[in-house]
């Protein structure tokens, strides 16, 4: 075995949170395969191991995965029990003697196999269940980005922990590490090294590390009854309505370059491309959307205020009634997708209010000190 994974050694029963990204292109095999008897339980988390399953499609029956290691128990921590199956079971772990983490993760707080990992932590501690915790530290898209500002607490849910900014720019060992010292949990964590480069995509909808840099900002496009590109091959590249017209298309993108240009992370680091698209599913299904492609021309580019300036235009085209998605959102908050995505009260306001584009900005550029201080 080529990658030997020697911190693992002397380790006979052995849980692993993971997916398909948790893939060894030097063995051509997944390391629940490369684990052999010596797994013990896997831990399936939202999307199903082959992130085969759409967002918020639960997964109960997990018996297609038991030739990948017919010896392992495969247990989903995303399953139709809203009160108990996103947490993990503490019987599961209590015959472990350590856990490893393998996941890619790209450095957004919305992805919620951050929360699977903050929910693990939980459970470890709440039954004093001491066992190491290993990291394969798996790198970055959004390495060293950080954008927005922590997620306040009355917004907390399956899809962010409090105070995480939108994009924290953290390695998936450091993040893992935050969220260890916020439950306070006293679990030994190590890191594992990984330097493979091949890119398997996380989850069904983030098909590329691009879809990556742009995911912050254009994941709030969910709080809206606007398809984010579900359905199509671009998720969260292009985006669009049935009720925007195509003919105020350029409009809005005029608008957004004026508010845009002032602002160092957006001036000439965009472009949007107007467009017709048909959603295959989700939202807008085998309906003709009138939107737009969007194409990152600079690195520098901010993902969350060009989102947030996006809606806030686009606002002034369709009617509040037909652009923002109604009801309850996701497990663990009754609030609705755009007020759990943004998460914080001035950001929401500057949506739903009368406050300027510049004093947006420096409330975020504050905000992103903080976090790197």
């Amino acid at each position: 075995m080529k990658n030997s994974f020697k911190e693992l050694q002397g380790f006979n029963s052995i849980g692993l949170l993971a997916n398909q990204t948790s893939y060894y292109f030097s063995e051509n095999k997944y390391l629940i395969e490369l684990l052999g008897k010596k797994l013990k339980v896997v831990f399936v988390p939202e999307h199903g191991f082959f992130s085969e399953l759409q967002d918020q499609v639960t997964l109960d029956n997990t018996s297609d995965y038991q030739r990948l290691n017919p010896g392992a128990e495969f247990v989903s921590v995303y399953g139709s029990n809203k009160h108990h199956s996103l947490r993990f079971p503490p019987f599961k772990l209590l015959d472990t003697d350590c856990i490893v983490i393998d996941i890619q993760d790209i450095g957004v707080r919305y992805f919620t196999y951050i929360t699977s990992i903050f929910y693990l932590f939980e459970t470890l501690k709440i039954n004093k269940i001491d066992i190491p915790v290993f990291v394969v530290d798996r790198p970055n898209p959004n390495i060293g980005k950080i954008e927005g500002t922590p997620l306040q607490e009355v917004y907390q849910s399956f899809i962010g922990v409090a105070g995480l900014p939108h994009c924290y720019g953290l390695s998936l060992f450091e993040v893992t590490k935050w969220l260890k010292e916020k439950t306070k949990n006293k679990n030994e964590l190590f890191k594992i090294s990984f330097s493979e480069k091949n890119w398997i995509q996380p989850s069904p909808n983030i098909p590329s590390p691009e879809t990556c840099r742009i995911y912050t900002g254009m994941c709030l496009v969910e709080g809206t009854t606007m398809s984010e590109g579900r359905g199509t091959t671009l998720p969260f590249q292009i985006f669009g309505s049935p009720d925007l017209r195509f003919e105020d298309l350029e409009i809005i993108r005029k608008n957004i370059e004026k508010t845009s240009s002032k602002m160092t992370e957006l001036n000439d680091s965009w472009a949007l491309r107007p467009l017709k698209f048909i959603p295959t599913f989700h939202k807008h299904a085998n309906k003709i959307c009138n939107g737009f492609q969007i194409h990152v021309t600079n690195p520098i580019f901010h993902s969350l205020l060009f989102g947030l300036i996006l809606l806030k235009e686009t606002s002034r085209f369709m009617e509040p009634e037909k652009l923002w998605r109604k009801g309850a959102y996701e497990f663990g908050n009754d609030k609705t997708a755009i007020e759990l995505l943004v998460g914080d009260k001035f950001l929401l306001d500057y949506l739903f209010e009368d406050i300027s584009t510049i004093d947006l900005y420096e409330y975020i550029q504050q905000a992103e000190k903080g976090w790197m201080s």
